[in-house]
């Protein structure tokens, strides 16, 4: 049976490990723009970097925020000071282990490049960490610190409840560049092979890796998609739009479709 995930899949590549192929060959209408997951601007380059790399935390499947990176964290009464216990057995791609530290180094790093779209979402939380004004001059934001591997804390100068919400996000995952690519501790490892393909393999260091298979994810726009779909060229569609489905397709009785989220909506903005 073949299927179709709609809008978009987060973590659910482990699901097709069931099958008996050498290799997953799956499909996505958007393009995932950078690798780089603080520079992370596309739909479709969250449902992508999602299966590379962790944040501290996650979305389960009630809905609620749930342990991802990070194994537990405190919140203090005024919701100023969030101290994250780190999960230092994931191990990046590349065998190292995941420290708290690595967390400090992303954030950091990624302010001081430029962003690729007009809204730099990593400061949705660290405009308000104690010492940001600073951060342009002293390359470092005091409001994080990491006094050994297993310790995140930040600070804020104001009670932020929503800090763990935004935090989930794939922008504030833990990175490291390694020849020239970069590499996450999730359950993939990312290679481009160009601008339009892309080889997913896994992680060795994860303990899901002996129960997953390479993929081969290939950005078709619209209905090329379905018609590589229809062709047989395709497993899945990670990531797509009902409206590009051919009635061909929606009457096949094989396929399964998996919708994510609330739906897929259109907004007609008139004087936008």
């Amino acid at each position: 049976m073949k299927y179709i995930l709609l809008p978009y899949l987060l973590g659910l590549l482990p699901f097709f490990s069931i099958t008996s192929q050498n290799r997953l060959n799956l499909g996505v209408c958007g393009r995932w723009g950078t690798l780089n997951p603080s520079l992370l601007h596309t739909l479709a380059g969250d449902v992508v970097l999602s299966n590379q790399f962790d944040p501290l935390v996650g979305i389960n499947d009630s809905g609620a925020i749930a342990p991802l990176a990070a194994r537990s964290w405190i919140i203090s009464d005024d919701f100023r000071k969030f101290t994250f216990l780190i999960d230092t057995s994931r191990r990046f791609s590349d065998g190292s282990p995941l420290t708290a530290g690595d967390f400090k180094r992303s954030w950091e790093r990624a302010l001081a490049l430029n962003p690729m779209s007009a809204n730099n979402s990593l400061q949705d939380v660290l405009y308000d960490l104690v010492g940001f004004e600073e951060a342009k001059k002293t390359e470092t934001i005091s409001g994080i610190s990491a006094p050994n591997s297993e310790t995140l804390i930040l600070e804020f100068r104001n009670p932020f409840r929503m800090a763990l919400s935004h935090l989930g996000g794939v922008r504030f995952s833990a990175y490291k560049e390694v020849d020239g690519g970069f590499v996450g501790t999730g359950k993939y490892s990312i290679r481009s092979v160009n601008e339009t393909e892309l080889e997913l393999t896994p992680n060795r260091h994860t303990d899901e890796a002996s129960r997953l298979v390479p993929v081969a994810l290939r950005y078709l726009p619209g209905k090329a998609l379905d018609e590589a779909f229809g062709q047989g060229n395709l497993d899945a569609w990670i990531y797509g739009f009902a409206d590009e489905l051919t009635e061909e397709t929606r009457s096949d009785k094989n396929l399964s479709v998996v919708t994510g989220l609330e739906g897929v909506h259109k907004i007609i903005d008139v004087n936008g």
